[in-house]
């Protein structure tokens, strides 16, 4: 559904989140009105109106997402677990306009709650919208040499395994929203299909987006300050 999701960390001051999602306002048929965190004074309206479930089982993490949330004006709820999900989504299948789901949480897992919500629940139009640190955990060790990779490849003339290695990092872009990660390497995955041959500039530019983004996510990965 796009959007755009960084983090930035200094040593010894402290690490800002931030997110942007897309989304369209709440119809006046969805006036079911989920219980609401305490909203801090806002910044901005960019999410006014707006109603989310934020389900995460790390206080910290759920705090710096209904933080981040209430500040551009959203309205949200929040469940410890995807079996409080369930339930709360059941009581009120209208009462939202998306869910921001952990993957990894006790009694429920994000994956099982959303087919729940999918299968269930009927709500196949409802964003769900997985949360990062599993994804993010999987992006340098998986990914981190992928332009070497590819310059390899295209060295060898193995432009097929090229262009398959710059679509499986384009599939892991868009699970991240990492929009514009997803437009070079789904480009430079073009280019190399039609026997283009001038990709040194644009790989170099793919490394350094890519190698911006598995340091942003390092704050994610440390070891959870709840557990």
């Amino acid at each position: 559904m796009g959007g755009r999701i960084g983090a930035q960390s200094e040593p010894g001051k402290g690490s800002t989140f931030w997110f942007e999602l897309p989304l369209q306002r709440a119809t006046a048929q969805a006036l079911d009105v989920p219980t609401q965190a305490t909203p801090a004074p806002g910044t901005g309206v960019a999410l006014a109106g707006l109603r989310f479930l934020v389900v995460e089982d790390s206080d910290t993490h759920r705090e710096l997402l209904c933080q981040a949330l209430t500040l551009e004006g959203a309205r949200v709820a929040t469940a410890v677990n995807g079996q409080q999900a369930v339930q709360r989504l059941a009581a009120t299948p209208a009462g939202y306009d998306a869910v921001l789901m952990d993957l990894q949480m006790p009694v429920m897992d994000g994956l099982t709650s959303t087919r729940q919500i999918r299968g269930a629940l009927g709500l196949r139009s409802l964003p769900v919208i997985a949360l990062f640190r599993q994804l993010l955990a999987g992006l340098g060790p998986r990914y981190g040499g992928v332009v070497a990779a590819t310059r390899a490849d295209l060295a060898r003339g193995e432009r097929a395994g090229a262009a398959r290695r710059l679509h499986q990092l384009r599939g892991h872009a868009a699970n991240l929203c990492a929009l514009e990660l997803q437009r070079q390497a789904g480009l430079l995955e073009k280019a190399i299909l039609q026997g283009e041959t001038d990709l040194d500039e644009r790989l170099r530019d793919l490394e350094l987006n890519l190698a911006d983004l598995i340091a942003a996510s390092e704050p994610w990965l440390s070891p959870d300050p709840d557990s």
